[in-house]
């Protein structure tokens, strides 16, 4: 995972996630209205509002444990 800024834009960055998981299909399915996506790669942020602190802090969460949990 890591953040960045989204490649020709000024006002919006991402935060990209390896696209051969399945975390942004999980994102998806928990938050389908709270984040913009970018395919199966990024979560897209505008640096005029802030991010959902709770959604956000779950879906970093979802990634850092990633390997524990999907296996299942």
């Amino acid at each position: 995972m890591r953040a960045d800024a989204l490649k020709g834009s000024s006002t919006h960055y991402a935060l990209y996630v390896h696209c051969q998981t399945s975390l942004i299909e999980t994102y998806r399915r928990h938050y389908p209205d709270q984040f913009s996506y970018d395919g199966n790669r990024a979560l897209i942020f505008t640096v005029e509002n802030e991010p959902p602190a709770e959604p956000l802090e779950h879906c970093i969460a979802l990634a850092l444990t990633y390997h524990r949990w999907a296996k299942r």
